[in-house]
């Protein structure tokens, strides 16, 4: 992975989030797909935070966006 978070940084398999040097490997594409799913269901289907939009805005920064650089210098997230 490079130094600055992509885009693509709220979907990225939790290994490789963990690990920034780690080849991606199937498992971590299918588990991308998933928390793409994921994503786009709290913002789609009527849940019991969908009609208190900060709490699922913080939930959605919290489970997504939240990232930190590691002890190598490289960002690393998913540990939420």
């Amino acid at each position: 992975m490079n130094d600055t978070p992509s885009l693509m940084w709220a979907y990225i398999s939790t290994l490789v989030l963990w690990y920034p040097e780690k080849p991606v490997e199937v498992g971590d594409n299918i588990e991308t797909f998933i928390w793409l799913i994921v994503y786009i269901a709290m913002h789609l289907y009527k849940h019991n935070l969908s009609k208190t939009p900060a709490k699922l805005t913080n939930l959605t920064n919290k489970l997504f966006y939240k990232e930190e650089i590691g002890e190598h210098g490289c960002w690393v997230g998913g540990k939420t």
